[in-house]
């Protein structure tokens, strides 16, 4: 957790030294973070989405968050991956999903 945090912090840290231009996100992006745990816990993913409405708010960007403690690429209690995917990530229809799994 401390890595995560430290990581965060280090990236936010040097985020205002992105060109506008240069920043992936667009107008009208829609956001899922996909996972387990570590996704179901926010901190990067808030991060992200914090950074994103303060330095482009004009951007509006939506962000949903898909993390569920204990799932791993060959599924979990919240269902195998593929049902999950439709679920929690492809009825959102997304322009862009980071996933981290265990």
């Amino acid at each position: 957790m401390v890595r995560a945090v430290s990581l965060a912090l280090l990236c936010l840290g040097r985020a205002d030294r992105v060109p506008a231009g240069e920043f992936h996100l667009a107008a009208g992006d829609r956001v899922v973070f996909y996972g387990d745990s570590i996704t179901q816990d926010g901190g990067y993913a808030r991060a992200v989405e914090v950074y994103t409405a303060t330095r482009f708010p004009d951007r509006a960007v939506t962000f949903w968050y898909a993390g569920v403690g204990g799932d791993r690429v060959g599924g979990g209690w919240a269902g195998p991956i593929d049902v999950r995917l439709d679920r929690d990530v492809i009825a959102h229809r997304p322009t862009v999903s980071p996933s981290c799994s265990g």
